[in-house]
């Protein structure tokens, strides 16, 4: 659902402001702008400046709890799913590398098909390793005071 039906104040940056925060509201879609605003806020945060906000203005394609687009829930309509899935940041980005001439389509095809390898041994290795002990593994990593 919209993060407008959630809360009421959907400027998320600007809370950052009652806590003396450095924020910006950028397009989530924009992986470019995201790094070099990310890096300044590394750069700035090191540097004894404090901490940052950066909202990312995106949109989830798919369901919050499953795999489907909720498209048949009412949650929102083929086209307005259409539309954001055409902005996709990740093919954006491979436009705009191809049309610099930073990355060659050959390029690509190796990163995608070491993605999907990469993936594959992550599955196997997933199905092949043994369910945790509940009784020893419960509070493993959990923050305790």
């Amino acid at each position: 659902m919209p993060i407008s039906a959630c809360i009421a104040n959907t400027d998320i940056y600007k809370i950052a402001e009652t806590f003396n925060m450095s924020s910006v509201r950028v397009d989530g879609n924009d992986v470019v702008t995201i790094f070099k605003l990310a890096n300044k806020a590394i750069e700035d945060a090191r540097s004894g400046k404090g901490p940052a906000l950066i909202e990312c203005m995106t949109y989830r394609w798919r369901g919050h709890v499953g795999p489907n687009f909720d498209v048949d829930k009412g949650l929102r309509t083929k086209e307005e799913l259409d539309y954001w899935m055409n902005r996709c940041p990740i093919k954006a980005l491979e436009g705009s590398l191809l049309e610099h001439g930073f990355i060659s389509e050959s390029e690509i095809d190796k990163i995608y098909t070491s993605i999907e390898q990469e993936v594959e041994e992550s599955l196997v290795f997933a199905k092949e390793s043994p369910y945790p002990d509940p009784t020893e593994e419960s509070f493993s990593d959990v923050f305790e005071y």
